[in-house]
């Protein structure tokens, strides 16, 4: 693995910690039909989001699939990754939606005053896959994103606002 690989991942996992991940030790996957399979983090060796499925390959090699749309909700801890709708974690004012999202989401903030923002889309492995820059008004702003053109998989959308960063999962369908 490169300098440059590390240094991602190592802000991935950075990023994750932002949203409280870190904490957790535990992965619930949840099935529309109500079947639920629990998966210890730390017999992950990796999850893969590729053509509408996410695998989940851990580390004694076994490797089990679920199809996207047959997910209700991924569950690391009190962390909800909710399929269905999204939820606005508590003291935060960033919004991402519709999710799952098609094409293009929709996020609004409430900014402290006039300036400028940027956006990072980051996929699973932590690689930033989209990145926009731009200018805000004082309180309630809203902007649209278009993501068409990314693969269908769970995603992480950053906001960095001076010296405050807010973090969002959303889903790409």
């Amino acid at each position: 693995m490169g300098y440059k690989e590390i240094r991602l991942s190592t802000l991935f996992l950075l990023g994750l910690g932002l949203t409280g991940l870190q904490a957790q030790n535990a992965l619930k996957v949840k099935e529309k039909s109500g079947t639920e399979t629990s998966y210890n983090l730390d017999d992950i060796r990796k999850l893969t989001f590729l053509s509408g499925n996410l695998i989940v390959s851990k580390t004694d090699g076994i490797i089990q699939m679920y199809t996207l749309s047959n997910i209700r909700f991924l569950d690391f801890g009190n962390a909800v990754t909710s399929i269905d709708q999204y939820t606005l974690l508590e003291n935060s004012s960033l919004q991402v939606y519709p999710n799952p999202v098609i094409d293009e989401f929709t996020f609004t903030y409430q900014f402290a005053n006039k300036g400028s923002f940027q956006i990072d889309i980051f996929d699973l492995q932590g690689k930033v896959v989209l990145t926009k820059t731009e200018s805000h008004t004082e309180g309630m702003d809203r902007f649209k994103i278009n993501v068409s053109k990314l693969p269908k998989g769970l995603y992480l959308c950053r906001l960095l606002n001076g010296s405050s960063i807010e973090t969002r999962k959303f889903l790409k369908n």
